[in-house]
């Protein structure tokens, strides 16, 4: 009685895992998220320039490095934030990884070669 309930479970298993979640996972969590597909989009994504260039290098770890020295007076036109990484100051370091920031300009430049395939190909 037992190997046949077993076998009933593993039959009712393997039909369940057949039934893929396709529709599930097209549903987007959220309906105000728009995923890009036109050219205009593309051009938008490349034309972010806090994206693209300003924070396109990670900064917290040459700043903080002992391979130059700054001068006073560029030393106070700094931030207070880029003074206390020049020396090196404890702080409560609660700024995101700077080294993401390099990564999305490649990501969103990748996603714009994308989109600009998929629209040649139409």
């Amino acid at each position: 009685m037992m190997k046949k309930i077993y076998q009933l479970m593993l039959a009712f298993l393997a039909v369940a895992s057949l039934n893929s979640c396709k529709k599930y996972l097209d549903v987007k969590s959220n309906a105000k998220l728009v995923t890009p597909h036109t050219l205009s989009d593309a051009q938008g994504l490349l034309d972010d320039a806090t994206i693209m260039n300003i924070k396109s290098t990670p900064s917290y770890g040459e700043t903080s490095a002992d391979d130059y020295f700054l001068p006073l007076s560029s030393y106070n036109a700094a931030g207070v934030l880029g003074q206390d990484i020049y020396v090196w100051k404890a702080i409560d370091y609660r700024i995101g990884n700077d080294w993401s920031y390099s990564y999305l300009a490649v990501y969103n430049t990748n996603l714009s070669l994308d989109i600009l395939d998929k629209n040649r190909a139409e």
